[in-house]
């Protein structure tokens, strides 16, 4: 009766940017004993990365999941991996 697979809708912001554009750039979110550890020079691990886009200031999409999290704990989500 209904589709079995769901199409998932890519977010996009005011602007028609999604995840992969140049415009839309990551930015992580830490905890405040995780700003406390930077104080201490240790990177410690985000709470979430929030992709917003640069034009119109707008989130397009996050990321919370622990293992990506770790993944790009210390560099910045290219393009093709959003």
């Amino acid at each position: 009766m209904y589709a079995s697979v769901v199409d998932s809708i890519e977010e996009r912001c005011g602007c028609g940017h999604d995840r992969a554009h140049p415009m839309v750039r990551p930015e992580k979110s830490y905890s405040f004993w995780g700003q406390i550890a930077f104080g201490l020079f240790y990177t410690p691990l985000p709470i979430a990365i929030r992709f917003r886009c640069g034009k119109c200031r707008a989130v397009v999409g996050a990321i919370d999941e622990p293992e990506l999290m770790q993944k790009f704990r210390y560099r910045e989500p290219k393009p093709e991996e959003r």
